[in-house]
């Protein structure tokens, strides 16, 4: 998110907005809502999956996250055509079954 959205969701919020550091705004804007002042703190993981900060506080994690989530789609339907192709065949000589 934009330092200038950053600094508007902070207004709405009746939060100071002198400072110039992103990482104060965005931990004022949490503390205001109610969250756990957590942005950038160097977690390696996080359980709040709803954050609108996470994009910017955990890129990697997010990435890999989207990821893992793309390859399991993929994966899944192989692993179905793999079992159903092992039910109708030999499994100890590899030829269909009658």
């Amino acid at each position: 998110m934009k330092t200038k959205d950053i600094r508007k969701r902070a207004m709405d919020k009746g939060i100071n907005t002198n400072s110039d550091d992103k990482v104060v705004l965005v931990r004022a804007i949490q503390a205001a809502e109610g969250n756990a002042q957590c942005f950038l703190t160097g977690r390696i993981t996080c359980v709040q999956t709803e954050c609108c900060w996470m994009e910017d506080c955990v890129p990697q994690q997010v990435a890999q996250t989207q990821q893992v989530a793309q390859t399991q789609k993929v994966a899944q339907p192989q692993q179905v055509a793999q079992t159903q192709q092992a039910s109708t065949m030999g499994a100890r000589t590899g030829k269909w079954r009658r």
